[in-house]
């Protein structure tokens, strides 16, 4: 909070003790809001934040009629001087109509990022009010600047202003739940998944086989995961499939012999998974 006129927003301030903090005047980097994401990455500053833009035809009125809540970035070398503001992701035509993106939280998750956008709907029975209709996406990005949305349907239930941190092994998100707060845990390298009730069946894209071959990060707790090798046109490889049951763990190893192992290394294949009441996280080179 810059000083009187006081307008909401983000502003520089540094501290020697982390409680006793000294503002930088002239240092406010976001808009007129109270909510952005700020991250670090190839020696600058990436902040996220809401912006609108103008909707004449708005479907439900709101308490900013005629205005659209959309996503913009801007980037600074020193939190000081600052690109404009730049819209880079808006609701698109596979989106419900009175779609709004509220907010974006951005952090980094394995070799890129990820973010939680909070979905915004107007309500049409509660007319120039601002609305109570929450949904919550996953999106993905390898560089915090193209993004993803291969999780649009699903809806996390739940948004955090905070960055997600390790806790007993898990990766958590702090929350406000029931008028407290709570978090949500997922297993490392876990917020995503393939899973099957019952007997289901994928093949992957082609890779190329790693010469130590591949594991799973997956659950077969309850159930059981097959994996079979093909190769370039699709026929299966003879000695190259691999059973899991009643397994659990980030790392499981495919068995192979060594000489079905060698003769992949290098090789473009596929793999053709069946499972039943199992999740796969991820396929990683084995350890």
């Amino acid at each position: 909070q810059p000083e009187p006129p006081a307008e909401a927003g983000a502003m520089l301030a540094t501290s020697k003790d982390g409680i006793h903090w000294e503002k930088r005047p002239g240092t406010v980097f976001t808009e007129h809001n109270d909510a952005y994401s700020l991250i670090a990455k190839d020696g600058e500053y990436t902040v996220y934040q809401t912006a609108l833009e103008p909707w004449p035809d708005k479907p439900y009125p709101d308490n900013i009629d005629k205005f659209k809540r959309v996503l913009c970035v801007r980037t600074s070398p020193d939190l000081v001087t600052w690109t404009p503001q730049e819209i880079f992701l808006r609701p698109d035509k596979d989106d419900a109509p009175e779609t709004e993106f509220y907010l974006l939280k951005v952090f980094a998750y394995g070799e890129g990022y990820a973010g939680l956008i909070m979905k915004y709907y107007g309500d049409p029975n509660a007319p120039n009010k601002h609305s109570a209709i929450l949904k919550h996406e996953l999106i993905v990005s390898g560089d915090a600047r193209d993004w993803q949305r291969p999780y649009r349907d699903t809806d996390l239930g739940f948004w955090s202003y905070a960055d997600p941190f390790m806790s007993d092994g898990m990766l958590h998100f702090a929350i406000w739940k029931d008028g407290g707060m709570a978090t949500v845990a997922y297993r490392k390298n876990g917020l995503t998944a393939v899973t099957s009730e019952r007997e289901g069946e994928f093949t992957t894209r082609a890779f190329t086989m790693p010469q130590r071959g591949i594991a799973l990060n997956a659950d077969a707790r309850d159930g059981w995961i097959e994996v079979q090798v093909l190769d370039e046109s699709g026929t299966p490889v003879e000695d190259a499939q691999s059973r899991i049951e009643k397994k659990d763990g980030a790392s499981i190893p495919l068995a192979w012999s060594a000489k079905t192992l060698a003769s992949l290394a290098g090789k473009s294949c596929r793999l053709r998974i069946r499972m039943e009441k199992a999740m796969i996280y991820s396929i990683e080179i084995a350890p």
